[in-house]
């Protein structure tokens, strides 16, 4: 910035009539306003003269035009102004003296230059980039310094776009010849807060049936953003639990990130848990080769079925004597009158979430236990 330029003038004496010149103020004497000459909009400065004024003299201090800036105190020793529009005002400074009634003047033109300020976000997260704007909108230089004090990037325009890569406080500072830089502008990084530690709740679960799932563990200054993949939606998509509604077919994706609670809402690496259907790829475990006017014991390899089914196709081969309606199923096998052996089928017929599974098992049946032979 260009600082104390001066514009003499000069403060001429009174002559009186023995042509003595009043104190102070010698024939030809030269006086100069000293002050910043290149100012800012909304700031305050202070002017004086050089040489010193005399006490015989009253001052008056001016700024023309008036509305370009307020004379806030003013006398022999200077005056104090503020500077309220853009512009190349003057200051003028009157001196009379009250008994000859008369006088001079002194004059400093003024550069009154447009305050600026820098707008943009003052919170971020680690790694990321955001864009600043000058206001108005100049073309300035601008440089930005990292928490560790060095230079982390420079631009000229009236915007700048700074990435981020330390955690910490930025300073971000602009100048020009058009406008009065603003402060330094602080930005203050955050990292990223830690991944969840976990998500508890069910390995599977039923479409269409709201199941709760909890994040873990809560950490001060942090909130849980949960999520789901392949089909679904979240109750609640913000804490530290959530219950979560699937649909269509499975699998599904919960997905769990910690998110920090402040205006940068900085994210961790998500963490996520695939949840399956309820019901596994069914078995039937059991004897597929049994003789004619047996009994055989069954078992399904699922347990929590809301309804179970069991029936033997063809009905002639067997019927269910036990159990018909659990996972366990007692089968009496019996082959036709005229025939030696038969293949036949168990089938599982099971009820879940509102769907219904089927399994089968292949079984061959023999005749007689004493070699009996039927006609095939």
């Amino acid at each position: 910035m260009n600082n104390y330029f001066f514009l003499k003038q000069f403060l001429y004496g009174c002559l009186i009539a023995a042509g003595i010149w009043l104190p102070n103020v010698s024939q030809g004497q030269t006086y100069t306003i000293v002050g910043q000459t290149h100012v800012c909009v909304g700031q305050t400065y202070t002017y004086t003269v050089s040489p010193a004024l005399s006490a015989a003299y009253n001052y008056t201090w001016s700024v023309i035009p008036a509305s370009s800036g307020t004379v806030i105190s003013g006398g022999m020793s200077g005056a104090t102004i503020q500077w309220n529009v853009p512009g190349m005002p003057t200051i003028h400074l009157s001196g009379v003296n009250p008994v000859m009634g008369c006088g001079g003047a002194a004059i400093l033109t003024i550069v009154v230059r447009p305050a600026a300020t820098i707008g943009g976000i003052d919170l971020v997260c680690l790694n990321s980039t955001h864009h600043y704007d000058l206001s108005p909108s100049y073309t300035g230089n601008w440089v930005l310094t990292d928490p560790n004090g060095n230079l982390a990037g420079t631009g000229t325009g009236s915007n700048y776009i700074a990435n981020f890569t330390l955690p910490g406080v930025y300073h971000l500072a602009v100048s020009g010849s058009d406008f009065c830089p603003p402060d330094e502008y602080l930005i203050k990084v955050n990292a990223d807060p830690a991944p969840p530690d976990m998500i508890t709740g069910p390995e599977s679960a039923c479409a269409g049936i709201p199941t709760l799932y909890l994040g873990g563990n809560p950490i001060a200054g942090t909130t849980f953003e949960w999520a789901v993949s392949g089909g679904g939606s979240v109750n609640a998509m913000y804490g530290d639990e959530s219950y979560i509604t699937f649909n269509g077919a499975p699998n599904y994706t919960v997905q769990l990130t910690r998110i920090t609670t402040d205006a940068a809402h900085c994210r961790s690496h998500p963490i996520s848990k695939i949840v399956h259907s309820p019901v596994p790829p069914l078995d039937i475990i059991g004897d597929n080769d049994v003789c004619h006017s047996t009994k055989h014991d069954y078992e399904l390899n699922y347990h929590e079925a809301d309804i179970y089914e069991w029936s033997v196709a063809p009905n002639t081969l067997g019927s269910v004597t036990q159990n018909g309606d659990q996972y366990n199923p007692t089968v009496l096998w019996n082959v036709p009158p005229g025939m030696v052996t038969a293949n036949g089928w168990l089938i599982a017929k099971i009820h879940k979430c509102g769907l219904i599974y089927l399994d089968s098992l292949k079984v061959q049946v023999k005749g007689g236990a004493f070699g009996e032979r039927y006609l095939s």
